[in-house]
C-alpha cells in the first residue's frame, strides 16, 4: 500500500457515524511496510481529533521483522499487539518457515519473551492449527503456558487463502478438530484443577454468549457476524471487503475506496445481501437449536462449496461450531468440569 492509497483508505474509514474506530493492521506481514503503518497512525489521530472520535489500534504481526525501535514505537502509540504462535519448536517450525526453508520458533519466541518479560507490555497469541498440529494438542498448550499466556484460542482453519490452495495437505475434518478441541479442553481444565491460570479461548466466548446479557464483541460467533457491519477490510490498492478472511475471494468485494465513499459501500446490495446471510434467517440455521450462540461463515462456505449460501447439512464450519456450543452446554448441565468454566466466566465478567 502506497501512501495515496493509506490516506484515502483512513479517510474512507473516518466517513463511519461510529464514534470509536478500531484499525487493525494485518497482512501477510504488516511490518513489511511499516512506513505505512506509521503513517497510517499518525493522519488517523490527525482525523480523529478533527471529528472529535476515538481511535484505538491494533496490529498482528508473526514478529519476524520485529526490531527495537518498531517495539518502542508501537508501544508509543498504544498498539495492541497479537502474534500468530502455534506452539513448540516442532510444530511452529513446520507450519512457519522463512523462505530459506528454516524455522522461525527462534525468533518469535526471542521477541514474544521480550514484549512480555522485558517490556511489560501486553501480547495476545493465536494458534493455527493444521493436520500436523492434532497430535501435539498438550504440547501446543504446554508451550503457550511456558510463555506466560493467559489465555489460548484454539482455532480451527478456515477455507481460505493460503490454506483453501493447500487444504489437502493441511486440513482436517470438522470431526477431526473437535476431538482436538475437546482434548485440549479437557487438558486446559485438568490444568487449571491443579491451579493453572490459562483460558481456552473459543469456550469463553460461547460461555458469555450463553450467559452474558452483555454485548459480546467477537462476532464471528453471532448472527449476523460483524462482516460488512461491524468491520471492513482494505486491500492493498484500497478494494474494500466485508472483513479481513474475504480478502481471499473478489465476489466478497464491495467498492473501493479510490471509486466509492462509505454510505454507497454500506447501503449497496451487495452489502445488505452479505448481512442477510450471516444473519442465519434465509438458511437452515434458523431451525437449529444452537442458533442464538453461533453464527455461520460465509468466507468459509465459499471456501468449501464455492457458493455464498451456505449448504448448512454439509457445511464444516456449522459443524465445527454447533459441536462446540453443544459440548459446552454439555459441560454446563452435567458436569465437574463445570466450576472451572464458570470460573473463566466470573473473573471475565467483572473486567
Amino acid at each position: 500500500m502506497d501512501e495515496k492509497t493509506a490516506k484515502d483508505v483512513v479517510d474512507f474509514i473516518f466517513e463511519s457515524p461510529s464514534p470509536e474506530i478500531g484499525i487493525e493492521f494485518q497482512g501477510g506481514e504488516p511490518l513489511a511496510n511499516f512506513p505505512i503503518v506509521k503513517y497510517i497512525i499518525q493522519y488517523s489521530k490527525q482525523k480523529a481529533e478533527e471529528k472529535g472520535k476515538k481511535v484505538k489500534y491494533m496490529l498482528v504481526t508473526n514478529l519476524t521483522m520485529m526490531d527495537e525501535s518498531i517495539l518502542k514505537y508501537l508501544i508509543k502509540n498504544n498498539v495492541s499487539l497479537c502474534t500468530s504462535f502455534d506452539g513448540p519448536k516442532e510444530v511452529h517450525d513446520k507450519n512457519r518457515r522463512y523462505i530459506n526453508g528454516s524455522g522461525t520458533y527462534e525468533d518469535v519466541v526471542y521477541w514474544i519473551d521480550k514484549i512480555k518479560n522485558e517490556y511489560k507490555y501486553p501480547l495476545g497469541a493465536l494458534p493455527t492449527i493444521t493436520k500436523f498440529s492434532l497430535s501435539h494438542g498438550k504440547d501446543i498448550v504446554d508451550e503457550y503456558a511456558k510463555r506466560g499466556f493467559k489465555s489460548i484460542r484454539i482455532r480451527h482453519m478456515v477455507n481460505a487463502g493460503f490454506a483453501n490452495e493447500r487444504w489437502s495437505q493441511l486440513g482436517y475434518s470438522a470431526e477431526d478438530f473437535l476431538d482436538f478441541w475437546k482434548s485440549s479442553l479437557d487438558y486446559i481444565i485438568k490444568l487449571n484443577q491443579r491451579d493453572a491460570n490459562i483460558v481456552e479461548g473459543v469456550s469463553l466466548i460461547i460461555l458469555k454468549n450463553i450467559l452474558s446479557s452483555k454485548h459480546q464483541p467477537y462476532t464471528c460467533f453471532s448472527s449476523p457476524c460483524g462482516a460488512a457491519l461491524t468491520q471492513l477490510a482494505y486491500d492493498y490498492n484500497g478494494d474494500v471487503f466485508m472483513c479481513d478472511e474475504a480478502r481471499s475471494f473478489e465476489i466478497f468485494k464491495l467498492g473501493n475506496v479510490k471509486e466509492n465513499c462509505y454510505e454507497d459501500v454500506m447501503t449497496s446490495p451487495a452489502t445488505l445481501n452479505i448481512i442477510g446471510l450471516t444473519s442465519g434467517l434465509s438458511s437452515m440455521c434458523d431451525n437449529c437449536v444452537w442458533h442464538p450462540y453461533c453464527g455461520n461463515c460465509l468466507v468459509s462456505s465459499y471456501g468449501q462449496h464455492k457458493t455464498i449460501v451456505p449448504k448448512i447439512p454439509v457445511n464444516r464450519e456449522c459443524k465445527i461450531r454447533g459441536g462446540m456450543v453443544k459440548h459446552i452446554f454439555d459441560i454446563l448441565t452435567g458436569s465437574e468440569k463445570k466450576s472451572i468454566l464458570m470460573k473463566w466466566y466470573n473473573t471475565t465478567e467483572k473486567i
